[in-house]
């Protein structure tokens, strides 16, 4: 399955989402990017070049701020974009974790009924997200591929080459690793892993814990929520910054 649409349609669905104003700026950054083809041949690359031409942006700015003697905060600042990286991964997990319940269901259905009705729910529902959901093995398999390609941006965005995005304090990127606030409105790690079958257990357990709540209180909860088979090669992009060390980006 070509997994780059799926991570495309949740930056989309981000991009719409007005009630999370910050995270639809970053989306749209990123879709404007992805319009290029030439210079953005996939989904991953515009993430790349969103975050390196945001920190362009604000240096100008802040170099023109400076100039006329105003303070300056940059709108989007430089680390927001690994905070973004890992909440599609985040959303892209729970998603998958439905498809995945989903494909147990069906499996289950026609171990019971001898077959089935001849119709299985869940491969539509993954030929509609662009996952493979012919068994709980392609599910996985297609859920790394995802985390394999947007660690490889957050790799090189953390690199030697671009210590000037200065994200030295940028959170450790996992497969899944959601955050919630804390009696005091203190943001933490409800989890942090990278196993598909801890992610799921996880997500199940708080689907659970959620549908049997009051539901005076469901409305109070705070919803959060991104080995590849393919790898295209990679050009660096124009920019300002300095030229990549290899020819190729993996991802």
């Amino acid at each position: 399955m070509n997994t780059e649409n799926y991570v495309t349609q949740l930056i989309i669905a981000d991009s719409t989402n007005r009630q999370k104003a910050f995270w639809q700026s970053i989306s749209l950054q990123v879709l404007t990017q992805a319009e290029d083809r030439d210079k953005c041949p996939n989904i991953y690359h515009a993430i790349f070049r969103a975050c390196t031409d945001n920190h362009d942006q604000n240096v100008s700015d802040q170099n023109l701020a400076t100039s006329r003697g105003i303070p300056f905060k940059a709108p989007i600042p430089n680390i927001s974009y690994t905070s973004f990286i890992q909440r599609i991964m985040d959303t892209a997990c729970r998603n998958i974790s439905n498809l995945s319940q989903s494909r147990i269901k069906v499996d289950h259905d026609d171990t019971i009924t001898l077959g089935g009705t001849g119709v299985d729910f869940a491969m539509e529902q993954g030929d509609e997200m662009g996952i493979d959901a012919s068994s709980e093995d392609t599910i996985r398999a297609d859920v790394e591929e995802i985390y394999y390609n947007l660690n490889q941006v957050v790799e090189l965005l953390l690199s030697p080459q671009y210590k000037m995005l200065n994200l030295w304090n940028a959170d450790p990127f996992f497969m899944f690793a959601p955050k919630l606030p804390d009696e005091n409105g203190v943001w933490t790690f409800q989890l942090q892993s990278n196993e598909w079958h801890e992610i799921r257990e996880y997500i199940e357990f708080q689907r659970s814990e959620n549908s049997n709540r009051p539901m005076e209180r469901i409305g109070q909860v705070e919803s959060v929520g991104l080995v590849t088979k393919s790898r295209p090669e990679l050009v660096a992009p124009a920019s300002s910054e300095p030229d990549f060390v290899d020819d190729d980006v993996p991802f």
